[in-house]
């Protein structure tokens, strides 16, 4: 018997307005030299839109948290000792939360972006919960007007 292709799952979105950033930064340096630095950016964010079915979310607070760390060996960048992930988006009760580790070069620019309005919210793509969590697809930092074409 040949069994049939599961059928992917549907992609949901979910649009946040940006209320609030704080960030953090730290840097070290071990005996032998080896410089690392650690980046932390925090968001608090508004749901706007999300599908009908989490409608119960919409205009709730949402905790999005983005952070990176690198090393540095001599002038050479050794590379992220933490591989860039997204992972589950977090949407039980009143737990409305996500982190990923981000590239530390595209995470240094955003909150200079947030700051001057040119980003001023974040549309998530994600497979439908299950038990609270879903699988994100993507992360998008946009500008408002780029939020009403979700």
């Amino acid at each position: 018997m040949v069994r049939k292709a599961k059928k992917p799952p549907e992609q949901l979105y979910l649009v946040a307005k940006i209320d609030g950033v704080d960030v953090a930064y730290s840097a070290s340096q071990n005996v032998g030299l080896e410089f690392r630095d650690a980046f932390d950016l925090n968001i608090k964010a508004t749901i706007e839109k999300i599908p009908d079915k989490f409608k119960r979310h919409n205009g709730k607070s949402m905790t999005m948290s983005f952070g990176s760390q690198r090393s540095f060996d001599g002038n050479i960048v050794t590379g992220d000792p933490l591989k860039s992930h997204l992972a589950p988006i977090y949407l039980r009760g009143e737990n409305r939360s996500l982190y990923a580790i981000l590239p530390t070069d595209a995470l240094l620019v955003l909150p200079q972006l947030i700051s001057a309005g040119s980003v001023s919210h974040i549309a998530i793509c994600f497979d439908p919960p299950h038990h609270g969590t879903g699988i994100i697809r993507d992360v998008n930092f946009i500008s408002a007007a780029q939020s009403a074409e979700y």
